[in-house]
């Protein structure tokens, strides 16, 4: 008796397992770390103009949105900053991207321009101070696929003009103002109120079918 007990509460808590794994989002979302790899370079032009290089790749089903911001409802655009002075260097216009199409992003419901796998963005400079070695500079972003989107990221780049690689990049926190920033955003995922609510659902049927099962077991284990 005492082993068929304890097969029936061994049942019992693999089910209850089983339903926190199907019906917890955290279950199927957890486990990424970083969808997206930023690689930097430096590609001289002459004695004065260089073009500083940012690559970002990205996992399968992820994407990039582009420095132009749709709308003030819309996504977080990629930003690019630089510690340029009227005495080290100057940026020659703007940071440049690939001219794509805007898209309709399911997240934000909305047509917007972003980027999947790999893009590459490039900044011109010209360099004033002929005694400069290296150039500061970072990166704001975040990433989404077609359910949600991660916090916004900073990263952090120290490039050479003498080597044309990167000193140092490392990933860095989003201050308050970024995340002020993406807390703003308006992010409404279709289907997401009907997802919980059959979640619930589905969620009670199977607390009703444990219910029964032990329901049922008692009864047969119950002397008439």
């Amino acid at each position: 008796m005492r082993i068929f007990l304890s097969i029936i509460i061994l049942s019992l808590v693999s089910l209850t397992s089983l339903e926190a794994q199907i019906f917890d989002p955290s279950f199927s979302t957890g486990g990424i770390v970083n969808p997206v790899e930023w690689e930097a370079r430096v590609q001289k032009q002459n004695d004065s103009v260089y073009h500083l290089i940012y690559t970002a790749r990205l996992e399968d089903g992820w994407h990039l949105y582009s420095q132009h911001r749709a709308a003030e409802d819309g996504p977080l655009a990629t930003e690019f900053s630089f510690n340029d002075t009227p005495d080290t260097y100057e940026l020659l216009g703007q940071t440049r991207e690939p001219d794509v199409e805007a898209r309709f992003d399911p997240v934000f419901q909305m047509d917007v321009k972003f980027f999947k796998e790999e893009v590459s963005f490039v900044q011109p400079i010209k360099v004033l101070d002929p005694d400069l070695t290296q150039v500061e500079s970072e990166v704001l972003f975040n990433v989404c696929n077609d359910e949600m989107c991660l916090a916004p990221e900073t990263i952090p780049f120290t490039l050479s003009l003498t080597t044309g690689g990167t000193l140092e990049m490392e990933v860095g926190e989003a201050s308050e103002t970024d995340l002020a920033r993406t807390q703003a955003l308006k992010i409404d995922l279709k289907g997401g109120e009907t997802l919980s609510a059959n979640q619930e659902e589905d969620s009670s049927y199977l607390s009703l079918f444990l219910l029964g099962f032990v329901g049922g077991l008692i009864a047969l284990l119950t002397p008439c």
